[in-house]
């Protein structure tokens, strides 16, 4: 009897690295609800002529980025606060290298699966929304490469 592969969250590990704050190893366990990897390019383009034919193109490029929704009162909330702010406070303060050095990877422990996003820089910060219950906050992270194996 073949039995399916099962998934879980928790098999999912997470790293973000950059130098203004070292790594942060998570998962679920720091208030991770949800990670989102969207490559940014459509790599075919098709132009259709006037009889019908058709011409194929390849549109090169591998940025995208990357979603992590995380309670607003958790650990993982925190750490990329932090990082955002150290992060615009250096290039407020002329040091314009760090912006994009961040680096994330993924990696799927049942499968083996692997997403590595190099050139993390900060998007926007996310909608701060308050209400009676508390909620998910959705970070948004652009990165210049997105390697998914």
């Amino acid at each position: 009897m073949l039995i399916p592969p099962t998934y879980a969250f928790s098999d999912i590990v997470g790293c973000f690295t950059h130098p203004l704050i070292g790594d942060i190893v998570f998962g679920g366990e720091m208030g991770v609800g949800e990670i989102s990897i969207e490559p940014a390019v459509d790599h075919t383009d098709q132009k259709i002529a006037s009889d019908g034919a058709v011409m194929v193109s390849y549109k090169p490029g591998q940025n995208g980025t990357i979603s992590i929704k995380v309670q607003q009162v958790s650990e993982m909330h925190d750490q990329l606060l932090n990082w955002y702010n150290a992060v615009v406070s250096a290039v407020r303060l002329g040091n314009k290298e760090v912006f994009a050095m961040g680096v994330c990877t993924f990696r799927s422990i049942i499968d083996g699966r692997t997403h590595t996003a190099t050139g993390v820089s900060p998007g926007k910060m996310p909608t701060f929304t308050y209400g009676e219950t508390g909620t998910d906050w959705t970070w948004t992270l652009p990165a210049a490469q997105l390697i998914n194996e």
